[in-house]
């Protein structure tokens, strides 16, 4: 089965070629017109779609041959058992990222962190039942936050200070959101590994690289976990 996987995120658009549970390429941003173009290119391939992003209508319209397009929601049937409480207003970058994580790491605890737009972190147990998990600010988000609620401070772009005393505004700023958000994140790992103490750690998102090398967990980076677990979704429908 050859599919065409596409995640519709806040800021970037993402796709991938897959042949079964292979993955064949990856297309790590995208515009819209080179989207089209590529699934235009391929018109035997099945498509899934998972979106938190107001511009797929304009997309889906485009695509001809809607009969092989999937969209994921709360509906769709999926391999996990979901037991968030409103399955409605659950992002579906997020179901999907949890799909992914059980299908690479099965029978195993998973914390999912997506570092996006938006920081999420979600739980998926080793019998493959997702049960939420939380959503915090993105990295670019702290900085533009305090840029906006602020009269002088300035606006950054990601600082590369490594230091904990910023001895002025700009490495201030930036001691205080890079340590703050890595000090997040390896507590909230923390708090996960007392409950589960076997837990695979599974990160993914455009603000990856920023974590991997910072964060002393061991945590497995998987780029294109979405779209893995949107193939999983496609192909779980198909048999």
């Amino acid at each position: 089965m050859k599919n065409i996987c596409i995640d519709f995120g806040n800021t970037v658009v993402k796709a991938a070629l897959f042949e079964g549970e292979t993955l064949i390429e990856h297309f790590p941003k995208l515009t819209q017109v080179q989207l089209l173009s590529l699934v235009n290119a391929h018109p035997d391939h099945k498509l899934a779609i998972a979106s938190v992003s107001n511009e797929v209508t304009h997309i889906i319209n485009l695509i001809e041959n809607k009969e092989r397009l999937t969209i994921l929601n709360h509906l769709t049937p999926v391999p996990v058992k979901n037991l968030y409480q409103t399955p409605k207003t659950l992002g579906m970058d997020r179901l999907a990222a949890v799909v992914g994580a059980n299908f690479l790491y099965p029978n195993t605890d998973c914390l999912v962190i997506d570092a996006g737009t938006c920081i999420t972190y979600d739980l998926i147990d080793k019998l493959g039942q997702y049960h939420g998990g939380s959503i915090s600010l993105g990295i670019t988000m702290r900085y533009q936050a305090i840029n906006h609620y602020t009269v002088k401070l300035p606006l950054l772009e990601i600082g590369h200070f490594e230091g904990l005393v910023g001895t002025n505004t700009e490495d201030a700023i930036i001691s205080g959101i890079n340590q703050g958000v890595l000090g997040e994140v390896s507590w909230i790992i923390g708090r996960y590994k007392t409950q589960y103490p076997q837990i695979c750690t599974v990160m993914c998102g455009g603000s990856t690289a920023f974590f991997e090398t910072k964060i002393k967990e061991h945590i497995f980076v998987v780029p294109e976990l979405v779209l893995i677990g949107l193939n999983t979704i496609l192909n779980y429908n198909a048999a």
